[in-house]
C-alpha cells in the first residue's frame, strides 16, 4: 500500500489489537470463572491452530527478488541478546535492581538481574558489529544500517515501543489492584479494561480515515499527552479500598485513546524513514521495539511498586508511635515486602506472634502503602511518558 492506503492499513493493525484487547480478557476471563486454566489456555491453543491453517490464504508478496544467504549469526547473537536483555528486565521485580531481595540469589553480593541485562547488551553490540560487516558484504542484513541512522525511523521506534511499554505498566498496575485490592473476577476484570480497548480501536483507525492532512507531530504530541492524563487520571482513581470506576474508566480511556493514536502514527514513520528497500523488512524490527517496551513496563512498575511499597510500610511503621518494638522489628527485619491481598498479608505477618493492635494496625499501614505505591506506579508511567515527549519535540509536520 501507499500514501493514504498505507496508513490506513496501518491504522486497521492498531485497530486490530484494540480488538485483541477488548475480546481476549472478557472471553479469557469468563473461562477461567467458569471452567478453568486448562480450558481457556486450550482455547487459546486451538485459537492458534486456527490462525496457522489460515495463513495459507495470504497471498504471496508480489516483489520477486533474487534469493540472498541467510545471516545465521547475526540470527544467533540477536536472539540470544534479545533474550538475555528482556529475560534480565523482567526479573528485576523478582531478583532485585541493584540489591538482592533474596541472598541466595546473588552475584558478589548484588542482584543478577543488572548483570545478565549487560551481558544481553553486549551480545547486541556484538551482532551489531557484525550486521554492519555483513551488510557491507553482502548488501543486506537482518539490521540495516538506516534503521539506526535514520532519525525518523528511530523516532518511529520509540513510540511503537511505548504502545506496549503504556499498556503493560498501565493496564498491569489497574488490573493488579483491581483484583488484588477489590477482588475482581477475571471477566469483571475484562469488563473494566474494555472502555480502554474501545478507544485503543477508535483512534487507531478512526484518525486515518477522518483525518487528510496528517501531522504525525501534532498527532504523537496529543497521544503521549492523552497517556500521561490518563495515567494520572487512573491513579487518582486509586483509594485504600478500590477505585472510582468513573475516573478509573476515564484514565483507561485516555490512555487508549494516547496507545491508538501512537498506533496510527509509529509504523508510518518506520517505514517512510527506511524508504521502499527497507519498508518490508521493519516489520520484525518493529516487533522487537514491542517487546522491549513491554518488558521496560513490567520491570519498571513491578520494581516503582515494590520498593516503594517497601520504603512506605517501614517508614510508617518506624514512625508510628502506637507500634509495639515486636512489630518494628518484624517488618524491619524483611528485606522486601510482598504486593499482595490483605489476606495474605495477615497471614504472613500471623507468624510473628504479634499483639491483635499491631496485627491491625500494620494491615491499615499495609493498605495505605500498597494504594500509594500503585499511584507511584502510574506516576512513574507518566514521568518516562513526559520524557519521550520532549525527546520527540523533532518529530516532522508531515510525512
Amino acid at each position: 500500500y501507499q500514501q493514504r492506503r498505507r496508513v490506513a492499513a496501518f491504522g486497521a493493525l492498531g485497530a486490530s489489537s484494540g480488538i485483541s484487547f477488548a475480546c481476549g480478557p472478557i472471553v479469557c476471563g469468563y473461562l477461567l470463572d467458569h471452567v478453568g486454566w486448562r480450558i481457556a489456555f486450550a482455547s487459546l491453543g486451538l485459537l492458534a491452530l486456527l490462525i496457522l491453517l489460515c495463513s495459507v490464504i495470504i497471498p504471496a508478496s508480489e516483489n520477486k527478488r533474487a534469493a540472498i544467504a541467510f545471516d545465521t549469526p547475526g540470527f544467533l547473537l540477536g536472539t540470544l541478546g534479545l533474550f538475555l536483555t528482556i529475560f534480565g528486565i523482567l526479573r528485576i521485580p523478582v531478583w532485585g535492581l541493584v540489591m538482592p531481595f533474596d541472598p541466595a540469589v546473588s552475584v558478589l553480593g548484588l542482584s543478577p538481574a543488572p548483570f545478565v541485562i549487560l551481558c544481553g547488551l553486549m551480545v547486541l553490540m556484538m551482532m551489531l558489529r557484525w550486521e554492519r560487516h555483513f551488510e557491507a558484504t553482502t548488501g543486506h542484513a537482518l539490521l540495516p544500517a538506516v534503521f539506526l541512522k535514520t532519525r525518523l525511523v528511530r523516532h518511529g521506534l520509540y513510540l511503537t515501543g511505548w504502545i506496549f511499554f503504556a499498556y503493560s505498566s498501565a493496564i498491569f498496575t489497574v488490573v493488579s489492584f483491581a483484583q488484588i485490592v477489590k477482588s475482581v473476577s477475571a471477566m469483571e476484570t475484562g469488563l473494566l479494561i474494555l472502555p480502554f480497548a474501545i478507544c485503543l480501536a477508535a483512534c487507531s483507525l478512526g484518525l486515518p480515515l477522518f483525518i487528510q492532512q496528517r501531522n504525525p507531530r501534532r498527532q504523537c504530541q496529543m497521544g503521549l499527552t492523552a497517556g500521561i492524563a490518563g495515567a494520572l487520571v487512573a491513579a487518582a482513581a486509586l483509594h485504600v479500598t478500590g477505585f472510582t470506576p468513573v475516573l478509573m474508566a476515564s484514565g483507561l480511556c485516555l490512555i487508549g485513546a494516547g496507545m491508538g493514536t501512537i498506533a496510527a502514527n509509529a509504523p508510518i514513520l518506520v517505514t517512510t524513514g527506511a524508504g521502499n528497500r527497507h519498508a518490508e523488512q521493519s516489520g520484525g524490527v518493529q516487533a522487537a521495539s514491542r517487546d522491549i517496551g513491554q518488558a521496560l513496563g513490567m520491570a519498571l512498575i513491578s520494581t516503582v511498586m515494590l520498593t516503594v511499597l517497601t520504603f512506605l510500610m517501614k517508614y510508617q511503621v518506624q514512625h508510628d508511635p502506637a507500634m509495639g518494638l515486636a512489630a518494628r522489628q518484624a517488618i524491619g527485619h524483611l528485606t522486601f515486602i510482598p504486593w499482595t491481598s490483605d489476606r495474605t498479608f495477615h497471614q504472613l505477618i500471623q507468624t510473628q506472634n504479634l499483639a491483635p493492635g499491631d496485627l491491625s494496625g500494620l494491615l491499615q499501614h499495609y493498605q495505605q502503602s500498597r494504594m500509594l505505591s500503585a499511584r507511584y506506579g502510574l506516576l512513574a508511567m507518566a514521568i518516562v511518558t513526559s520524557l519521550l515527549l520532549i525527546r520527540l519535540r523533532h518529530l516532522p509536520k508531515s510525512s
